[in-house]
């Protein structure tokens, strides 16, 4: 037990540096941006793979872009550390966990966001592989049976 703690820990806190380095890159970046005048340069931490953030996941679903991937189902989520909440709305990013994910958050920009609507979204499917695919699908089934049963649990409170 204690060495899958132990390993559990190391991992948390090297995707909480990955977040840290992101808000760390995106202020320089604003930065250099504000001296330069000059726009259109992507920063290399666009979307970093895995981070940690203490949250509250929220009953909000979306779909969310990653660059090599299908649009994606996934929960907002809000940080409970008010600096880090400040900073996501400074640089217009968002943390969300993917469905069929366990527990990662990512961090995306706000315009890669959009509602959920209970369908893959992805119009050229032939893009991507059929495991990628099928994954895909099951997340958006999984998505839609959280909220259904969200719904029904709603429902029977107000009875």
């Amino acid at each position: 037990f204690l060495a899958k703690a132990t390993e559990r820990l190391k991992k948390l806190l090297s995707e909480r540096e990955a977040l840290e380095k992101a808000v760390n890159k995106w202020q320089k970046d604003a930065e250099r941006q504000k001296r330069n005048k000059k726009q259109g340069r992507k920063s290399p931490i666009e979307h970093p793979t895995e981070m940690w953030a203490d949250v509250d996941y929220t009953d909000d679903f979306c779909m969310v872009y990653i660059e090599g991937h299908p649009w994606w189902p996934a929960k907002r989520c809000v940080p409970k550390d008010a600096e880090l909440e400040k900073y996501l709305i400074q640089f217009d990013r968002s943390l969300v966990a993917l469905v069929g994910e366990h527990g990662e958050l990512r961090c995306v920009k706000s315009q890669a966001i959009k509602d959920f609507t209970g369908n893959v979204l992805e119009e050229d499917v032939e893009a991507f592989s059929k495991k990628d695919l099928s994954e895909l699908e099951d997340s958006v089934a999984i998505a839609r049976r959280i909220i259904r049963g969200n719904k029904e649990k709603d429902n029977f409170i107000e009875e």
